[in-house]
């Protein structure tokens, strides 16, 4: 998968049957010399309404 540096992207997440949801951002990086990922990072959405 190509990486997108310097790009924005969102998504609306919506809940038509009446029941709540959760929605989580996660993020990950490497690290210099690292084989899998040396960070990471995570947000719960709010709601827009």
């Amino acid at each position: 998968m190509a990486e997108l540096p310097d790009h924005e992207f969102s998504a609306i997440i919506e809940s038509t049957n009446g029941i709540e949801i959760v929605v989580e951002r996660a993020m990950y990086w490497n690290g210099p010399g690292s084989a899998f990922w040396a960070g990471g990072t995570n947000a719960t959405a709010v709601k827009l309404q």
